[in-house]
């Protein structure tokens, strides 16, 4: 069924069991629907052994470019979910068909990946449900809340909104992008993080919408009670549930010199 017939069912199934008072079960409902238009929007029904489930390398973002020998490997492998670990009490929350990591919005808190990292740029597609919210945890720690031990950057659905610190890109609460450049839901998008000391930098879809020093922030701002600049440097990378179906594939790090003085 096409994305458009399933936006039509949505909204008829919110309104019919709505109706008879039912609201828990109108959203189960809608989540169940947009869960499976994303999975068919992201090749899931096509899942075959010789699928090609890694795609290109990225081209890396012009920062990479003083450095020599950069090179970006998989760190997902587009056949399960080794290397990366599912925090949270629903364990099944996140798994993978096509070629690409599903989260089901189902209570699995985030995905973290198996070993912290400093300095490096991440390269991944995303796609989303109408109205989704996740985001990228960068280096934060292995326990705790992942939000308020690293810093996110937000994975939302504001396709043609004005910009703010929680659209699509933003380093959450924080830092708003430049433009909003997010593709309407069912779309993939293409999203990069940099993360080298201090410098920080986000694309999406092939536009840079952040650039910035946390060393700048040297006071508490937003969500966080301590200066940006303080949070650590080192940290697990990993992708949040918030409830809402979206897909994750083509995950790359690159791995940057250490910019540690």
């Amino acid at each position: 069924m096409a994305p458009g017939c399933i936006n039509c069912t949505l909204a008829l199934s919110r309104r019919n069991l709505l109706g008879k008072g039912v609201p828990a079960l109108s959203r189960f409902v809608t989540s169940l629907l947009a869960l499976a238009v994303l999975v068919s929007s992201a090749g899931a029904l096509l899942a075959a052994p010789d699928l090609t489930w890694v795609g290109p390398p990225p081209q890396l973002p012009p920062y990479a470019r003083q450095f020599a020998g950069l090179k970006p490997e998989p760190i997902f492998n587009g056949r399960n979910l080794d290397g990366w670990t599912v925090v949270g009490g629903n364990k099944n929350a996140f798994y993978v068909r096509g070629g690409a990591i599903l989260c089901n919005g189902r209570g699995g808190w985030w995905l973290r990946y198996e070993r912290p990292v400093a300095d490096f740029i991440l390269s991944l597609k995303y796609m989303l449900s109408r109205g989704a919210n996740s985001g990228v945890f960068v280096r934060c720690t292995r326990d705790g809340d992942p939000p308020w031990t690293g810093w996110e950057v937000q994975i939302l659905d504001t396709h043609g909104q004005q910009p703010t610190v929680h659209s699509a890109g933003a380093i959450y609460d924080i830092i708003k992008p430049r433009i909003e450049n997010s593709r309407p839901a069912f779309e993939w998008n293409e999203m990069q993080i940099v993360a080298h000391g201090p410098h920080v930098e986000v694309w999406l879809n092939g536009e840079q919408i952040i650039e910035a020093d946390l060393d700048e922030y040297d006071r508490p701002i937003g969500k966080f009670s301590v200066p940006l600049k303080d949070l650590p440097r080192s940290g697990y990378i990993g992708f949040q549930d918030h409830g809402c179906p979206l897909a994750f594939k083509e995950i790359y790090l690159t791995e940057l010199p250490s910019a540690a003085k």
